[in-house]
């Protein structure tokens, strides 16, 4: 019998969040945090160090976003597991996380209840997806038609409330396939500032390009 503790690194930017995982984990003695990070670039040292079990990561870092901090934590620490804690009710959110390597994603307001099962789920290799998540993506995969908001109900909701009002219509422009050039003549600002608000849309929103704004915008209706 293995009676060594599951070794866990919460990674997550707010102390107030990371002292309640504390508590939550330290309601059981067979699991044992080794270590914090505020930040992924911090965190990767950490898991370089301490090789956890399991990675408790949040996706809004600041920085490096918890999803490519996912990838990057598989590629150096093989034999362990990443379980995404987030506020995101998204599937697109999601999918990018599972396909980046976690195996388990939890809404950070179901963590009191499901958060220990994830944890217990990821050490033996299985997931544990927060039920809201798992229905979406289970309607992706069986091909249905996902509910559509209009599109002002979309730009209110997570994470496009993230954006500023003028990120947003950066979002929009690019959505509609504009060159910077061509925004920036739209918007009455220089390349170099629609470059910063384009950029700025992608680290809020955790993706990497034009080519995933267009597609996330088109397919969560905001355009």
């Amino acid at each position: 019998m293995n009676d060594k503790p599951i070794s866990v690194l919460i990674v997550d930017d707010h102390d107030i969040v990371r002292e309640g995982l504390r508590r939550i984990l330290g309601k059981r003695e067979d699991i044992e945090v080794v270590a914090e990070a505020v930040t992924a670039e911090e965190a990767i040292d950490l898991i370089e160090t301490h090789q956890p079990d399991i990675s408790l990561i949040d996706i809004q870092l600041p920085g490096m976003s918890g999803i490519e901090l996912t990838s990057r934590a598989r590629e150096i620490n093989p034999d362990g597991e990443v379980v995404v804690l987030t506020m995101f009710d998204d599937r697109e959110v999601a999918t990018r996380a599972i396909r980046a390597g976690a195996i388990g994603y939890v809404l950070k307001s179901t963590a009191n209840r499901q958060l220990l099962d994830a944890i217990d789920a990821a050490h033996q290799g299985e997931s544990l997806i927060s039920p809201s998540v798992a229905r979406k993506l289970v309607e992706y995969l069986a091909g249905l038609p996902e509910e559509k908001a209009a599109p002002e109900q979309v730009a209110l909701s997570e994470p496009y409330n993230r954006l500023t009002p003028r990120e947003m219509e950066v979002l929009k422009l690019i959505a509609e396939k504009l060159t910077n050039r061509e925004i920036a003549g739209r918007l009455f600002i220089s390349e170099h500032t629609v470059k910063a608000h384009a950029k700025a849309v992608f680290r809020k929103l955790h993706i990497d390009d034009r080519t995933q704004a267009i597609m996330m915008a088109h397919e969560d209706g905001l355009v």
